[in-house]
């Protein structure tokens, strides 16, 4: 009988969500396992790890509409002004409409424009 393991660094993609009350706070931590080589190069190309990836989480998150700006600064523990620049790093552009929304407005101003 044989039996199929994946091997402890396989869990690359697992993500463990605990929750912690802290001063009645509810503060949600987010684990990533890496392969130990994997996590040992990174470390040493990135000085701050753990404060890269949060950003990354947050802003993809934002990214996708399933957190505010507000939300976004407040979880970094900065202004919205640095959050700007955050997601300037991260190469996002907000507030410019995307194709569905310009047409939509077309639409309406056709459809006044034609009354």
């Amino acid at each position: 009988m044989t039996h199929s393991h994946r091997p402890r660094n396989h869990l690359l993609r697992d993500f463990k969500a605990c929750y912690n009350c802290r001063k009645g706070t509810l503060v949600m931590s987010v684990s990533i396992n890496l392969p130990p080589t994997l996590e040992e190069t990174l470390r040493r190309d990135i000085a701050d790890l753990e404060q890269v990836a949060k950003e990354s989480l947050l802003v993809e998150l934002y990214r996708h509409q399933r957190i505010t700006k507000h939300q976004l600064a407040a979880a970094l523990g900065i202004d919205r002004f640095a959050a700007n620049d955050v997601l300037n790093r991260f190469g996002v552009t907000e507030d410019l409409p995307t194709l569905e929304e310009i047409e939509r407005q077309v639409e309406t101003i056709e459809g006044k424009l034609l009354r």
